[in-house]
């Protein structure tokens, strides 16, 4: 399990960065422009939710061991 948390982890900080990128910044908004920026906005979102889900995983992590 400290694997799949360390991994959901990775893949949520690579998620929430692509989102802020996509959203935040001018190239990400001239990358994803009009209807198109759903995309940063659902890989945001998806970051935090699996970002939630590893935090569970770390903890569940702590109180087995």
């Amino acid at each position: 399990m400290k694997l799949a948390a360390t991994l959901l982890t990775l893949l949520a900080l690579a998620l929430i960065t692509f989102g802020y990128w996509g959203s935040r910044s001018q190239a990400g908004q001239r990358a994803f422009d009009e209807m198109a920026g759903i995309i940063p906005w659902f890989a945001w979102y998806a970051g935090l939710a699996l970002g939630a889900v590893a935090v569970l995983l770390w903890i569940w992590n702590a109180v087995q061991s």
